[in-house]
Formats: C-alpha cells, structure tokens, sequence
C-alpha cells in the first residue's frame, strides 16, 4: 500500500500542476472613444477617430496598428492614464 501511494501522490502533484491556471481579466472600467468595457480581457477592434482611451484598470493597454492585435504596438496607455490622437493608427486593443 505505501508502494502505491509513494507513485500517486507524485502523479496527483503533477497533474493539478499541468492544469492551466484560467486568465485573470483586468479590474475596472476601459474606456474607449466613450464605450466602457468593464473588467475587460482579450483583444477588441477599435472603431472611430480621433481615439480616445481612458484607462482606469490595474494593467496597461496595448494598441495594435493591424486588426486582431496583429502588427506593431503603436502606442501604450499606462495603468490610470488617458491619452487622445487625432491621428492613430491603431485597429485593435488588447488587455490582460
């Protein structure tokens, strides 16, 4: 009996730690050109110019120049930080 639990407590151990932990959204409130995403996780298009971004979640956004939060990042707005362009070429947004 000792036998078998000295080989199943370290396939128990292993198998709850090959289990992928599920993605912590941001908390608080994104908002985009006046649309809030709440608790918001994932990438989302951005539609709308000039862009403005408010961000009053604990984690920066990346804005992505291409569709999906493909190509280059073409700006970051900080954790608490808002930030307007008349001009960005931004498609795309992603947060944690």
């Amino acid at each position: 009996m000792r036998r078998i639990s000295m080989i199943l407590c370290p396939l128990a151990v292993a198998a709850a730690l090959a289990v992928p932990q599920a993605a912590q959204a941001a908390e608080g409130v994104l908002i985009i050109n006046e649309e809030s995403f709440v608790d918001p996780s994932g990438c989302y298009p951005i539609s709308g110019d000039p862009l403005y971004i408010t961000n009053r979640t604990d984690t920066p956004v990346y804005v992505h120049y291409g569709e999906n939060c493909t190509g280059a990042i073409v700006t970051v707005v900080g954790a608490g930080e808002s930030q307007a362009s008349q001009h960005e070429e931004g498609k795309s947004f992603r947060i944690r």
